[in-house]
């Protein structure tokens, strides 16, 4: 004979994902853009003409207005840039304490006329710890946003290619036409971000399925799923790890450190249910989104609340015992929670996020 308690708690479970910062931020609200796209030298932004294969047209830049110059049926496109100097430099927003969430007003703002059925205005942002923007995701990956007549506006937070705690955005304009006669104009562009005081967030999750057993020979066990993984505590056989997270750590270089990191959110009505057979619990994914798609951080720090706390700190010290980089393993039993960092070994290291989130629903 066997019974047991299920219980869904959404609340509780939390894992969050955070860059560490050591330099201070403004604690106030910015917006920077351009007014004047030829203004040089600038505070603001300052563009580049790209030429690439598909974008071998040109632009005229006239009392701070883009528009296509000729040939008759041409694509052309820039970027912006920190400084005037030729190259993708990215605009520099002062420290990597910067959210560019739609709770802060995180968006991009243009203003653009001439949008016709054959002419366009595509508008791209990327983001990268770095000025030059090496590391930021390839132009050709970055979504585009579509234009129309009047002012434009899109969050900032709906696009992977910009991350928090990237302190150099940077922006892409593609016009196209296809009449002789019409071209698409860019008036403006402006983006809008945030500086805290805190390390900045980049992703949390939280829920834990609970079944405590009343089971005649092991009374006091009790699995958990919470955080990607499954946790068993017994009276005598102690607190054990069973199923790892969805975390895998490997050396990219010999100065790069890649983690690639899933959590996991559980959603639903709060339920505990009593069973002297069984119950079914229903998972249904109801939604899944990149994060950050390989972005770089001099630094990462790992929160993990659980009520397992000790098994999580075992797990994380045996499966990151041959990593290259520096990390910390630390483990709070008073408020059950583990804080996992990660820091760059020398001035050159990195290290790389690859991080998505996946909502799941609960139903019994």
């Amino acid at each position: 004979m066997a019974s047991g308690t299920i219980s869904f708690l959404p609340d509780e479970g939390e894992i969050t994902v955070q860059v560490i910062e050591p330099e201070e931020g403004v604690g106030s609200s910015k917006t920077t853009g351009i007014d004047i796209f030829n203004m040089s030298p600038s505070d603001n932004w300052n563009i580049t003409r790209v030429a690439e294969t598909g974008w071998n047209g040109d632009v005229n830049v006239i009392a701070g207005n883009v528009t296509l110059d000729g040939p008759p049926c041409v694509s052309a496109c820039i970027v912006s840039n920190m400084t005037n100097i030729t190259g993708n430099i990215g605009f520099d927003t002062g420290n990597r304490t910067v959210y560019y969430n739609a709770t802060w007003h995180g968006n991009i703002s243009w203003y653009v006329t001439n949008i016709t059925p054959e002419t366009s205005v595509t508008m791209k942002v990327r983001t990268d710890m770095f000025p030059n923007m090496t590391n930021a995701t390839a132009w050709y990956k970055c979504y585009g946003i579509e234009s129309e007549n009047g002012p434009n506006s899109f969050p900032l937070s709906d696009l992977y290619t910009v991350s928090n705690g990237h302190r150099y955005v940077q922006f892409r304009a593609e016009l196209k036409t296809e009449n002789p006669q019409e071209t698409p104009e860019l008036i403006n562009v402006s983006i809008n971000y945030y500086h805290c005081t805190e390390n900045v967030t980049l992703a949390d999750a939280s829920g834990i399925i609970r079944y405590k057993s009343s089971y005649q020979y092991f009374s006091n066990q009790e699995i958990t799923y919470e955080n990607g993984a499954v946790l068993k505590s017994q009276k005598d056989g102690g607190e054990l790890v069973y199923g790892p997270f969805t975390v895998t750590f490997r050396n990219v270089s010999t100065n790069t450190t890649r983690i690639n990191l899933t959590l996991v959110n559980l959603t639903g009505t709060k339920i505990p249910a009593v069973s002297r057979g069984s119950t079914l619990i229903r998972l249904r994914l109801l939604n899944r989104e990149l994060v950050s798609d390989a972005f770089y951080y001099p630094n990462q720090t790992l929160t993990v609340n659980s009520s397992c706390s000790q098994a999580c700190g075992d797990w994380f010290n045996k499966t990151l015992k041959n990593l290259a980089t520096p990390y910390n393993v630390t483990v709070n039993a008073t408020s059950e929670t583990v804080a996992l960092f990660f820091c760059a070994k020398e001035p050159d290291d990195r290290i790389v996020l690859y991080l998505e989130k996946a909502t799941i629903g609960v139903e019994m």
